[in-house]
């Protein structure tokens, strides 16, 4: 299969090596600094290395016949594929994180040449051109849009070629999307605003008790759109809504603790380096953003997840961290005021 790789950062190195080692002919269209080197190094979480000492690359997608694009570029930069993507016929996997990319995608493309895509595998560049697999567990999870989508097939069987890609077929593409969602949104925003590494997030009182509401927030709004959380490759989606739904909120945070010290330790999360960069715009707007959004679409409230996004943006604008903190611990002391305040009696209604 011809498969063209769109967005050559450490997701599409990683997906397009794999796809590569299976035995398709990928292109990748990346940045100048990719593009110029075109060659490529991906590194398993064992330590196996494979090495291309030439790929086909480029800056902007070529109007080369191509039967399959995987867009692996951030989800910000989708509305800026929206014209390239409109002029080629083939499908497209959407392999952002968050919610929003697909609907945008589906307004310009059509349902039909949209599938849902998904990436536990925690991937990281070493420099521009080597990419490494951190831990040997995740892989792929694919979805269609369309109830019916006659390339969805041969998209599955090209991505179930290579073994460490681990793909698997979901039936309901948004129940896909929002269980990645649901880990996406972990030790991020908070690991962000508060400037500490995942493994800290829930020794800190106040970012702890943000972290577990937050999540309830979008465990909330997710079963409120009639969605149930499903199992991703090396993901237990379902076992962890359950968890945040369920248990205790001292539990919880046990819980979040152990996998937030497992899976991220001393690491940082994507949104920290958009506070630290001072990016103008940052993925927020699809994770804690993208909550309160749906959330109030269906009628119902996420505070926590709007101040977070809100304060991640305070820290791209330049926003101290003690401001950041300040607004948060206000924001938590409004909440906690109105869930204190006694309910109006009910008014007597006279009978004359």
């Amino acid at each position: 299969m011809h498969i063209t790789v769109f967005g050559a950062g450490a997701v599409g190195q990683w997906i397009g090596a794999n796809l590569l080692r299976a035995g398709h002919e990928v292109r990748f269209v990346g940045r100048a600094a990719f593009a110029a080197r075109a060659t490529l190094t991906a590194q398993t979480a064992s330590g196996e290395m494979w090495h291309w000492a030439q790929v086909e690359a480029y800056t902007s997608l070529p109007d080369a016949h191509t039967d399959l694009i995987v867009l692996c570029v951030k989800a910000y930069d989708v509305a800026e594929t929206v014209a390239p993507l409109s002029r080629i016929s083939a499908p497209v996997v959407t392999m952002q994180n968050g919610w929003g990319s697909e609907a945008l995608l589906i307004a310009a493309l059509g349902d039909q040449r949209v599938i849902a895509g998904t990436l536990t595998t925690a991937v990281a560049l070493v420099d521009t051109t080597h990419v490494v697999a951190q831990r040997e567990q995740g892989g792929v999870g694919l979805a269609s849009v369309a109830q019916r989508n006659s390339a969805f097939a041969h998209v599955l069987d090209a991505f179930r070629a290579a073994p460490h890609l681990r793909a698997r077929a979901f039936a309901d593409w948004r129940a896909m999307k929002w269980s990645k969602l649901l880990f996406n949104l972990a030790g991020n925003a908070t690991s962000a605003v508060f400037e500490i590494p995942y493994r800290d997030v829930l020794r800190d009182p106040l970012a702890a008790r943000l972290e577990v509401q937050a999540l309830r927030e979008a465990e909330r709004v997710m079963r409120a759109q009639g969605l149930r959380a499903v199992n991703l490759p090396g993901a237990p989606g379902a076992l962890f809504a359950f968890a945040v739904r369920a248990l205790p909120e001292a539990a919880l945070r046990l819980v979040l603790m152990r996998w937030l010290a497992g899976a991220r330790g001393d690491k940082f999360p994507s949104l920290y380096y958009d506070v630290r960069e001072r990016r103008a715009r940052s993925e927020v707007d699809v994770l804690n953003g993208a909550v309160a959004q749906v959330a109030q679409q269906l009628g119902l409230a996420a505070p926590v997840n709007a101040a977070l996004a809100e304060a991640v943006h305070m820290g791209c604008a330049g926003a101290s961290r003690e401001a950041r903190r300040a607004f948060l611990h206000e924001t938590l002391r409004k909440l906690n005021h109105e869930r204190r305040a006694p309910h109006p009696p009910p008014q007597r209604v006279s009978s004359h």
